[in-house]
């Protein structure tokens, strides 16, 4: 049970009572919006996790997608404020933009290989994988989730830049031909 003098406590219930939410991955409300707060701890959502985004899915508002809730305060604050989850909630699937911005961000060094690793690890195991379509699973399993490994310790990287940059350049050109 959460105490009333729970730091991350401050007046949701106002907007946040007997809401009825759904799981997704992280989307921009509008163009041009790049990341989100969690309504409780201020955690960032955004479309990939990196070094200052902590979630690239959660808990958002099933009306109106536009309140963000990461699965630590929604399971700490669920009873308390009479949330629902959506009957069509799910996994869901990454998108397109969802994989570009992965590839984007690894490419500029706002992303590590370990974060990117580690989201698309995260897809590749969830029961999304029967709904993924082609490109969406080509990129996760067969590039970007072991994007990390090494040919030993202290070794370079199995992968380098040349080739991610080849498989970005892959991954556009299928997903420009659906």
């Amino acid at each position: 049970m959460v105490e009333e003098t729970d730091w991350r406590l401050m007046g949701q219930e106002s907007y946040l009572m007997a809401r009825e939410f759904r799981w997704s991955p992280w989307v921009e409300y509008r163009p041009g919006w790049d990341h989100d707060h969690c309504e409780f701890c201020t955690g960032e959502f955004g479309p990939i996790v990196s070094e200052h985004v902590e979630f690239a899915v959660g808990y958002v508002t099933a009306d109106d997608n536009y309140r963000w809730v990461c699965p630590q305060c929604f399971q700490d604050f669920r009873e308390a404020f009479r949330w629902t989850v959506s009957a069509e909630s799910g996994e869901g699937v990454p998108t397109a933009r969802q994989i570009e911005a992965a590839f984007t961000s690894l490419i500029a060094g706002e992303s590590s290989r370990e974060d990117v690793d580690r989201w698309a690890s995260r897809w590749v195991a969830s029961p999304a994988v029967s709904s993924m379509p082609p490109d969406i699973w080509w990129a996760l399993s067969d590039v970007l989730c072991g994007i990390d490994l090494r040919h030993g310790p202290d070794q370079p990287y199995l992968f380098d830049e040349s080739q991610i940059l080849d498989w970005f350049a892959e991954f556009q050109r299928r997903i420009a031909s659906e």
